[in-house]
């Protein structure tokens, strides 16, 4: 009888653990299905530099179309008589070009990162409009409606088919770049602090790891032989009025070629100091641990961080 009673507790809390990841794997499939996700992931893939990624987000062809489309459309092709020809044939020059360089600005990382690289999820549900018209939804990324855009549901996946606006993108683009030009860049060694808008943040440590710790079963090995895990040791301090939240969206990691690598999010994790969805009171200070799963042969590591009300860009090396 007390050994049935002694299990009855064990049972409870099982239960209540299945009911959390189920309510946890709901809500991510929801999210998968959201035009929020798709441009989430495309944020992602600019920022990895990943054009295969890119273009599962985006469909390159029909943008490109439509655009060319748009642009044609005051274009009287007959008013050019023996010349309408060539004036087609430049055109369709023009849209294949327009295509390759999709694809060489993606993996260049000049296809707007300044526009694209601070997208999260939470900014996404909470600041995107979104106007749906059966598998087309209109979307609106800025307050100004300086970037808008359209998106076509295929196959259970969101991807922008048009671009509404692409003058406005394109003297938005320019004039972030000349900022950018103005930016300084500080670097910060271990045990050094970076004093953001509303944040700061300190790295004390870095190992790579063979495997991490897992709650759940065994170790858990990197996806691929090539790979290592990477354990950063960071202190934030929250210098704002409001709760800071930790998510894997907050942080990522770069290397000396500009390839950038996501937060490795692992809810499963061993280590009782992991910092991915933990929060900072305002005013205090949290340490713990994030991970990254990196290459190899990746060099210069550092964490880089930008001040959204100073023109300070932060690295925060990991002297590895």
């Amino acid at each position: 009888m007390d050994s049935k009673k002694n299990h009855k507790p064990l049972i409870i809390i099982g239960g209540i653990l299945i009911v959390i990841l189920l309510s946890l794997f709901s809500g991510y499939l929801y999210l998968r299905g959201t035009p929020q996700f798709s441009i989430y992931q495309m944020g992602k893939a600019v920022q990895q530099r990943d054009y295969n990624k890119f273009e599962k987000y985006v469909d390159v062809n029909t943008v490109v179309d439509n655009v060319f489309a748009e642009a044609m459309k005051d274009v009287d092709v007959e008013d050019a008589g023996i010349f309408s020809g060539l004036v087609l044939t430049m055109a369709e020059t023009a849209k294949e070009t327009a295509k390759t360089s999709f694809k060489s600005s993606v993996e260049s990382g000049e296809f707007g990162e300044s526009i694209w690289g601070d997208i999260n999820l939470t900014n996404l549900m909470l600041k995107v409009k979104s106007e749906r018209h059966g598998k087309i939804s209109d979307i609106t990324l800025r307050d100004d409606d300086t970037v808008s855009f359209s998106m076509r549901k295929e196959d259970g996946v969101w991807r922008i088919i048009d671009v509404n606006n692409m003058d406005k993108l394109v003297d938005l683009d320019e004039e972030e770049k000349t900022e950018e030009s103005k930016r300084e860049v500080i670097e910060k060694a271990l045990g050094e602090e970076a004093v953001l808008a509303t944040i700061a943040v300190k790295v004390n440590k870095a190992e790579k790891l063979a495997t991490l710790p897992s709650s759940w079963g065994d170790p858990t090995k990197p996806s691929s032989n090539e790979n290592t895990f990477l354990k950063v040791n960071v202190t934030l301090r929250n210098l704002s009025e409001e709760d800071f939240y930790m998510g894997s969206d907050v942080f990522y990691l770069a290397d000396s070629e500009q390839n950038q690598y996501e937060m490795y999010d692992d809810l499963f994790s061993g280590d009782d100091n992991n910092l991915n969805y933990e929060s900072v009171k305002p005013g205090l200070s949290k340490t713990g641990n994030v991970y990254f799963e990196i290459p190899k042969t990746a060099k210069g590591l550092y964490l880089p961080f930008q001040h959204k009300d100073k023109p300070e860009d932060y690295q925060m090396k990991l002297s590895l």
